[in-house]
């Protein structure tokens, strides 16, 4: 049995047409017409993987570049010689002559100046930073108030889930970690929600 429906033709009518919208479309429709085969030269990536950095200054006051440059001259005593480019929407990019600069600028992380936070990130190799990005941040988390007997390492994952999302513990000796009486770890917190109580950063 074959049930035939049947469709009325409907014409609708348009208000505005966004021609910004429409000139990208265009463009979308024209890139698909000369789709272009590039080759990939890996070695190029060799030049900022591991060596560069990209971060956004996070606060309640802007900051330019060239404050932000003379800030991090004074607390990063890197070896070798750096340069920062200024991209748009306040991001900024770290190129560093050395892997072992880029990577103690990266473990040494979280950077304060003037009250604000320089929030880093590795440089993505695809070249493409992505504002929501910065909305992550990595804190070294300490849980202050638990009971002695609280104070494992196997409660660290549970913990830092009030939090955000735990990278790894300071792997301290279980003695070390009693007497000072709070576990730590490392923690990428998202830093646009509010901290909760008991957690310092």
């Amino acid at each position: 049995m074959v049930v035939v429906e049947e469709f009325a033709e409907v014409t609708l009518g348009v208000d505005s047409v966004n021609p910004r919208a429409t000139k990208l479309l265009e463009r979308d429709r024209e890139l698909k017409i000369e789709m272009m085969e590039l080759f990939e030269d890996l070695s190029l990536e060799d030049i900022v993987v591991n060596k560069a950095c990209v971060g956004k200054v996070m606060g309640c006051k802007t900051m330019p570049a060239s404050v932000v440059r003379k800030i991090l001259l004074g607390i990063w005593n890197l070896e070798q010689n750096w340069r920062m480019k200024k991209f748009e929407e306040g991001v900024l990019s770290f190129f560093s002559e050395s892997e072992e600069d880029c990577t103690r600028v990266m473990n040494r992380r979280l950077w304060l100046g003037n009250d604000v936070l320089l929030n880093l990130k590795l440089w993505p190799v695809e070249g493409e930073v992505h504002m929501s990005e910065f909305d992550i941040t990595r804190f070294w988390v300490e849980f202050h108030g638990l009971p002695t007997r609280c104070l494992s390492e196997t409660n660290i994952p549970i913990q830092a889930k009030k939090v955000g999302q735990l990278v790894k513990s300071d792997a301290k000796q279980k003695e070390e970690v009693v007497h000072r009486g709070f576990p730590k770890c490392w923690t990428d917190v998202w830093i646009c929600h509010p901290f909760p109580a008991v957690f310092f950063f």
